[in-house]
Order: C-alpha cells, then sequence, then structure tokens
C-alpha cells in the first residue's frame, strides 16, 4: 500500500507497479476499469476559533451552507497545483472573481486539516476528512453555489484480470464507507 497523488498512482497503475488505485474520476477508460467508491461534497474547513460565517440551511447540502464570496480577502491552506481540490479552488475563485491569499501549501487533505485545526486558515476540501478532527476542532460549511463533487473510485488496469487478492481487496474498499 502506497500514498502518492491521484498522477503518481494512475502513472504506477499504468507501468504495472500497482494492482489497483483508489483515486477520482475522471481515469482514463482506455487503460482502466474502475468502480465507484463514494461521492464526496466539497465544502470549507474553518478553524473553530473563529467566528462563525452568515451561512444558511439548503437541501442536499451536508452543512450550513454559505457563499463563496465568504472566501475573498482570505488566506486559505492549500493542496498542491496538480491535486484536484485546487483546480476547483482556482475555478471557484475566478468564477466568483475572488481574491484569497495562501496561508500554506500542503500535500494531503490529512495535513491541510491540521493546519485548519491548528488556526493557519481555512480550506477547501472534502466530506469525509471530518474523521480526522474530533467535535469542536473545526467548522464544516457547505457552499450555496452547486460545486463538482467528488467521485473516489478503485481502478484497476483494463487488459489485466486482477489477482485473487487484489479483488478481495477491491471488494473490501468498495463496500467500506470512506
Amino acid at each position: 500500500i502506497r500514498e502518492a497523488t491521484t498522477a503518481e498512482l494512475a502513472e504506477g497503475l499504468e507501468q504495472g507497479e500497482y494492482d489497483l488505485i483508489l483515486t477520482l474520476l475522471p481515469v482514463d477508460e482506455r487503460l482502466f476499469t474502475w468502480e465507484k467508491v463514494t461521492e464526496e461534497e466539497l465544502i470549507l474547513a474553518v478553524p473553530a476559533d473563529r467566528p462563525p460565517l452568515p451561512a444558511q440551511s439548503m437541501p442536499q447540502r451536508r452543512y450550513p451552507a454559505v457563499d463563496p464570496a465568504v472566501l475573498n480577502g482570505q488566506s486559505l491552506v492549500m493542496i498542491t497545483s496538480a491535486q484536484f481540490m485546487q483546480k476547483q479552488l482556482e475555478e471557484l475563485t475566478a468564477e466568483f472573481r475572488l481574491s484569497i491569499g495562501t496561508a500554506a501549501v500542503v500535500k494531503s487533505l490529512e495535513a491541510q486539516i491540521n493546519m485548519v485545526r491548528a488556526g493557519v486558515g481555512m480550506a477547501l476540501t472534502a466530506t469525509g476528512i471530518e474523521r480526522f478532527v474530533s467535535e469542536g476542532e473545526v467548522r464544516f460549511y457547505s457552499f450555496t453555489h452547486p460545486l463538482p463533487r467528488r467521485q473516489v473510485v478503485v481502478a484497476w488496469r483494463a487488459d489485466r484480470s486482477l489477482s485473487r487478492a487484489a479483488d478481495e481487496l477491491k471488494k473490501i474498499i468498495c463496500k467500506t464507507p470512506l
């Protein structure tokens, strides 16, 4: 088992270094077969010591929803530029003409949420990250504007059969909620 960026995992799978990977859609369907594991909403994580943001309850939103404009002028804990979450943040800031600063740049969602917990800044993250914080350490908000959802999948080479062990691992991953 190895943790790496989505691009590194896809390259390793293509080259036969891995039997299967846990990744995000889209994947190259000419090369890979995949099975959906879960779908995640993109959310805003805010240090608990900051005042609550003006939010509203909305259907199909996991948390109270804020207008993306609350990000204007804020410093955020960013993920490296090659990652999905950072691309979503860049699209959001362009669409709403937001000016945001960088409080820190990290490689993993776990490091990002730890920086938020420590009060370094807010972060665009995904549902599922809640398991890494205790209640009251971080405030989570959905967005009033619908953002694309992350499709988490397990993928393997389309031209190869999975070994019995890899197939069993795939079954465990797909039935275990992330």
